[in-house]
This record gives C-alpha cells, sequence and structure tokens, in this order.
C-alpha cells in the first residue's frame, strides 16, 4: 500500500477527482500541490486537469489545455484541512472550456437566481450590488458569445461558432452586439436589420413562461414569420444555414422545455382524464406546430426561393418531435385505459388505475431524452402485459356490437370507428381478425356497387333509367357535376373512415 492511502483528506479529494474525470484513483497519493493544499494553510487552491490519461495536480489556475475540464478545490479561510474540517473548509468547483463560460453560468443558472429572485437573499442585497450582478452576466454573455473555447477567451464575431448559442435570446443578443462592436459598417447595419427583424418575437420569448399552451401557438405562428423574413431579406449578404438550423434548434429546444414546464403542473395518472387528454393535447400541437413550420420553410418555401434557395435536406428539430411522440404515448396509455373501464362491466374493479398505472411509479414521462426513453419502454410494455386480461375480455364484447352492425355496411363501419382506439391495440387487433376482413369485403363490395352505379347511370340525361339522379331545377350539365361530385364524396367518406 503506498504511503498515505490512510488519510481521509486525500481519498475524499481523489476519490472526487477520479469521479469527475472518469479515472482510478492514483496509485501513488504522494502529490506536492496536494499536500501543500492540505497542509499549509496559505495555500488557497488546488487545480486538476486531465492530459491524455494523466491528472495534472497544481496550486494555480492555469491555461485550461488538455481536455478543457478543470476541477478546483479552494478554501474560504486560511486553514490546515483535517478530517474534522474537511466539509467546512474544502469548497469544490469544475470549470469547463473557459473561465469566462464557468463564472456566466454560474452567475445565470445559480448565483443570479439566488440572489436576485429568492426573496430571504434578495433583501439584503441592495439594489447597486443586483445592478452590478445583472450587469456582469449581461457583460459576460456578450464575451462568451463572441468568443470561442479555442481562443481562451480572445473577443471574436465569428458567425460559425455556435456553442454558446443555446437559447433564442443568445441569437437576439448575437446580432445586438455584433451591431454595436463590428468593425465595418456593413457588418454593423446587417446585425442590426437582423436584430430589427428579431425584435418583433425577442420580448415574448423573455417572457415565454406567461403564455398558455394555445396562447404560444400565436407566438410559433409569429416565429414562423420572422424566420422566414430574416431568411428572404435581400438588404444584406445572406443568413448563414448553419446558424439557420442552430436558431431552430434552440427555438424547438425551448418550446419543448415550455411544455414540460406548463404539463409538470398536471398528475397525469391520478387527475381526470379529460383534464390530462386535454393538457397533453395542447403540449402536443405546439411541438408539432413548430416542428411542420421548419419542415415546410426548409423543405418548400425556401428550396423555392432562388435569391437564397435553402441548400440542405429539410430539417426537423428531433428533440421536439420526440418529445411530442412521447406525449402521444401519454394520452393513448390514458385513453385505452379510460375506454376499457367504460366499455366492461364492472370496468373501474377490472381496470384499477392503481394497479395498471404502478409500472410508470417513480417515473416522469414528460422528462424525455435518451436516458429516459429505455425505462419508458420498459414500463408500457409493463402496462400492456397488465391490460392483457381486459383487452381479451373486451374483444369478445366488440363481436357482439360487430355482430349486430353486419347488415349495414355503413353501421358495421360506424361501430368500427366508435371503438377504433381499442380496434388498434395488438391484443383486440388480433381477436377481431375475421370481423376486419368482412369489413374490408363489405367496404369493397359497397364501393364496387357505386362504381356500378355510374356505369350504368352515365349514359343518359338525368332521370332517365339510364342517366343519373335528376336535381330540382338545375341545367344538365351542373346536375351531372352534382351527380359525380356526391358519388366521389360517398367512396371517398369509406376509404377516409377504413384509414382513420
Amino acid at each position: 500500500m503506498p504511503p498515505g492511502t490512510d488519510d481521509p483528506r486525500k481519498l475524499f479529494i481523489l476519490t472526487t477527482v477520479g469521479n469527475h474525470f472518469s479515472l482510478d484513483t492514483p496509485a501513488s497519493l504522494s502529490r506536492r500541490p496536494l499536500d501543500n493544499f492540505l497542509d499549509d494553510g496559505n495555500e488557497f487552491l488546488l487545480a486538476v486537469s486531465r492530459h491524455a490519461d494523466e491528472l495534472h495536480f497544481s496550486n494555480k489556475l492555469e491555461s485550461m489545455e488538455g481536455d478543457g475540464r478543470v476541477l478546483v478545490f479552494f478554501k474560504p479561510h486560511p486553514c490546515v484541512v483535517s478530517e474534522e474540517n474537511l466539509h467546512r473548509s474544502v469548497l469544490v468547483s469544475s470549470m469547463l472550456e473557459s473561465p469566462i463560460s464557468t463564472l456566466y453560468q454560474a452567475l445565470r443558472q445559480v448565483y443570479g437566481p439566488v440572489l436576485l429572485q429568492d426573496d430571504k437573499w434578495s433583501q439584503s442585497f441592495d439594489s447597486k450590488l443586483q445592478s452590478l450582478l445583472t450587469d456582469l452576466e449581461v457583460g459576460l454573455g456578450s464575451v462568451l458569445r463572441h468568443s470561442t473555447p479555442k481562443d481562451s477567451g480572445k473577443r471574436s464575431l465569428s458567425e460559425s461558432d455556435l456553442s454558446s448559442i443555446t437559447t433564442p435570446l443568445d441569437e437576439f443578443c448575437f446580432w445586438a452586439d455584433v451591431s454595436r462592436s463590428a468593425q465595418q459598417s456593413s457588418e454593423r447595419e446587417r446585425a442590426a436589420h437582423f436584430t430589427e427583424l428579431f425584435t418583433t418575437i425577442e420580448k415574448d420569448y423573455s417572457n415565454l413562461d406567461s403564455f398558455s399552451l394555445v396562447e404560444v401557438q400565436d407566438l410559433i405562428e409569429s416565429t414562423r414569420e420572422t424566420v422566414d423574413d430574416v431568411w428572404k431579406q435581400n438588404e444584406h449578404a445572406a443568413y448563414p444555414e448553419t446558424r439557420m438550423i442552430r436558431l431552430m434548434d434552440v427555438i424547438g429546444g425551448a418550446l419543448g422545455r415550455f411544455v414540460q414546464r406548463k404539463l409538470n403542473a398536471l398528475r397525469l395518472w391520478e387527475d381526470p382524464y379529460f383534464t390530462v387528454r386535454e393538457g397533453l393535447k395542447g403540449g402536443v400541437s405546439v411541438c408539432e406546430q413548430w416542428v411542420a413550420a421548419c419542415e415546410r420553410l426548409t423543405g418548400q418555401v425556401w428550396k423555392r426561393y432562388s435569391p437564397h434557395p435553402w441548400s440542405g435536406e429539410k430539417h426537423r428539430p428531433q428533440g421536439l418531435e420526440s418529445l411530442a411522440q412521447r406525449l402521444e404515448e401519454v394520452a393513448q396509455v390514458r385513453s385505452v385505459c379510460e375506454k376499457l373501464q367504460r366499455l366492461l362491466s364492472g370496468g373501474k374493479q377490472q381496470v384499477s388505475a392503481a394497479r395498471v398505472y404502478q409500472p410508470f411509479t417513480g417515473l416522469n414521462p414528460i422528462h424525455y431524452n435518451p436516458y429516459t426513453e429505455p425505462l419508458w419502454r420498459a414500463s408500457v410494455s409493463q402496462f400492456d402485459r397488465l391490460i392483457t386480461p381486459a383487452e381479451q375480455e373486451a374483444a369478445g364484447k366488440l363481436k357482439t356490437f360487430i355482430i349486430d352492425a353486419q347488415d349495414s355496411p355503413q353501421q358495421l363501419l360506424q361501430a368500427f370507428q366508435k371503438h377504433r382506439d381499442l380496434i388498434k391495440r395488438p391484443t383486440i387487433s388480433k381477436e377481431l381478425q375475421p370481423e376486419r376482413e368482412t369489413l374490408l369485403t363489405r367496404l369493397l363490395d359497397y364501393n364496387k356497387g357505386l362504381r356500378a352505379d355510374f356505369e350504368s347511370r352515365c349514359h343518359g340525361a338525368p332521370g332517365e333509367k339510364t342517366g343519373p339522379l335528376a336535381g330540382r331545377n338545375l341545367p344538365e350539365v351542373v346536375n351531372n357535376i352534382v351527380w359525380v361530385r356526391q358519388l366521389l364524396l360517398k367512396e371517398a367518406s369509406e376509404e377516409n373512415r377504413v384509414s382513420g
């Protein structure tokens, strides 16, 4: 055993380092910077960085080389670290990419909300300090938007670096910064033009949570019009395609998080079905509206816009599309349970919500990401197994309804339409295979009858045996058009019902 392995102070620091950098604890604990930090009351800092598979310890925060990550241990007051004061005398912070980025994100996500919004701390934080803190956050954000990690904080106005654009407001602020600080007047004028175009939606995205799920759909339409204007403007150099993809994605991200925040108020498995259904429906509509807008702009509208054509594939914000799919799946789970309870006698007892929703305990389906997807799939599979007996009984009851409606193709189709959500379920669909085939046969025969009627009546004048049915006070040409359209509508109506 290397010397010092029984020192709990070193074990704490090296275990934390190993977990952060995904490396095993170093075999040797004898490192002078580490010893200095622990044993010297005048040493306040220990910085650890990774270079390849080696860890570098230093008592100074040097240039962030290696993989750009630094783990910092520091003391709030001069002391020798002991086992007793370890957790009171050592603070831990991580740095990523650059000190500017880390300080900005810490202010934005941690210290700003606590010091400016929390009642306890904001009251003891005078208005001048609050203003200075806000100005510092704004200034750091501006520097960050115009610098890259490789530049080590060096200010730049490059449009190609998108790493700092994580929200719509970041993009709006980027162009506002360029309009003030670009060296060439043409660049300032171009940026000012983009800033003016974005002004129409900037305030709304600053106060996104003030919207309802219904109201935000108007904002999405305004956003679609704005990005269309930005893309089609021809007074200045064109808006870059890669930047537009990024903007569409961060807008999609903002809308997705907005939907999640709104739906977090729902108790998905306990609240009334109607309340949950309408909430999920609103969330899906928001997601689908922006996905459809992006797809139409990049796949059709801008493809045909010759002054600045879209050169890449049509773009669909994948995260937002996946969230919409998840919300629809949650709605389907609630819908199936609700319909089984209504269909079956004693359904409330047979399809007990407490029992069939048990697989979803501890899982919030609204929080979609690739890590929650396997757990969601496993929970849905378990839910399917729990309701299989109820679905088999429901299939038997549906067969009775279908037999009673077999005399008329329309009544038979209406029976399928009324219970289509249940009939789509694999278990019930399999049980009703003969009935589904009967429906298809009857509808095909019905359409053949319509075509035969057309063939037999398309040779004579209206009202004659070999002519179309006669309408009241209609010229012959108009009468024929109306008759044919009625036949087409009947045929299309049956086809749509089957596909639905």
